[in-house]
């Protein structure tokens, strides 16, 4: 069998990792595989392929279709001729792309609610779940601007969005979610597929609980989308009067470094820089609790996989899809909700040795089934109804 997996880039977190753990697992199968992808470092391994974008390209790309880039893939597509093709998350060219796949059996792996709004994020520009979320209808959100050129300008956004989305639909493409909450976001929009909880190879990861809870960590990247601000500042309140440390690792943006810089003299908050992927085990190691403080709808995050898979206490926001991954054995807190997260930081402190126990245990018994094996049957049986 021969398959094709098209995403943005080679390099990164995320939708991009799970691309190339995909990758690994078909050829772990016996399948032949192939990547395109648009932006980032070159792969330099002739199963990878780089069409690269021009600047320009890369900001129109994902309103209109692109005759260079249509052109380009299509006749990598056609030299190829794969029996599959894999659309991971793409978002740079989309409407390049649809018009040459829909010739194939293709599927496409939906990792996060840029399938929807427009933003990615769910959110309005006070950092508050949006009202086109709260009332069942992304499309609109646009009328919720402030000001005439905000509501505009997010109404135009809005409505390429939709645009493309009903590209997606007329060319009958099945969709692939990693959680029940992203799925279940997706159906009013007629966007229907399968859940599929993503698996990433865990095999260097050891469980090891800790109830020595001192180190606290947080694995991803560093922005207020992400939650950095909220979990600084809580956790440079709770930590005053205790032995307690936060770890954490990934890239930052500008914002991240001037917070971290304003807290710099709380030496209880320590930040590790950007880890490579076979360094998180030894990372975690001595951590008892990992922290995600998401503030948008984040839809299936690595970094709780590998928490649970490590035996670490999970903290989670209740944004998209981290309450059902530790489903009632993490303590979840709502970012909107003042002082929440310093009250689950308390709780991690104060609950019963059994009870930390039993969440960690419960959590790890659940997620260990999300195996190989278990993931290439679910592909194979969408596949195979294509």
């Amino acid at each position: 069998m021969r398959a094709l997996v098209i995403g943005d880039s080679y390099d990164g977190f995320g939708s991009e990792i799970f691309a190339l753990n995909l990758i690994d697992l078909l050829k772990k199968h016996g399948w032949d595989v192939r990547y395109i992808y648009f932006h980032g470092s070159v792969a330099g391994a002739k199963e990878y392929t780089q069409i690269a974008l021009k600047r320009k390209e890369k900001w129109i790309g994902r309103f209109i279709g692109l005759p260079s880039i249509r052109s380009d893939l299509n006749r990598n597509v056609k030299e190829y001729d794969p029996d599959l093709i894999i659309l991971n998350n793409p978002y740079l060219v989309p409407l390049s792309i649809i018009p040459v796949v829909k010739k194939y059996k293709t599927v496409r792996v939906v990792h996060d609610c840029r399938c929807i709004c427009h933003s990615g994020s769910c959110l309005d520009d006070k950092m508050q779940i949006c009202r086109g979320y709260k009332f069942g209808d992304c499309y609109k959100c646009g009328k919720y601007g402030q000001r005439k050129f905000s509501r505009a300008h997010v109404w135009l956004k809005c409505h390429i969005q939709k645009k493309l989305n009903q590209a997606y639909l007329k060319g009958d493409i099945t969709s692939i979610f990693p959680s029940d909450w992203l799925r279940e976001y997706c159906v009013p929009y007629r966007i229907n597929g399968t859940t599929i909880n993503n698996y990433i190879d865990t095999k260097d990861l050891c469980y090891l609980p800790s109830l020595d809870r001192k180190k606290y960590v947080y694995i991803g990247g560093l922005s207020i989308f992400k939650g950095t601000k909220i979990l600084v500042m809580e956790f440079d309140r709770f930590s005053k009067d205790k032995d307690v440390e936060l770890y954490l690792a990934g890239p930052q943006d500008k914002d991240t470094t001037a917070l971290l810089e304003e807290y710099k003299e709380n030496k209880k908050i320590h930040y590790m820089g950007i880890l490579s992927h076979d360094k998180i085990a030894e990372f975690l190691a001595d951590k008892y609790c990992l922290i995600m403080p998401s503030l948008i709808m984040d839809n299936y995050p690595t970094a709780v996989i590998e928490g649970v898979m490590g035996g670490k206490l999970i903290i989670g926001s209740n944004r998209g899809g981290i309450p059902e991954m530790v489903a009632g054995d993490g303590l979840i807190f709502d970012p909107g909700v003042d002082g929440d997260l310093f009250s689950k930081l308390e709780l991690s402190q104060t609950m019963a040795d059994d009870l930390v126990e039993k969440k960690i245990s419960d959590a790890y018994e659940r997620m260990k089934n999300i195996t190989e094996g278990y993931y290439f049957t679910a592909l194979m049986d969408v596949y195979s109804k294509l």
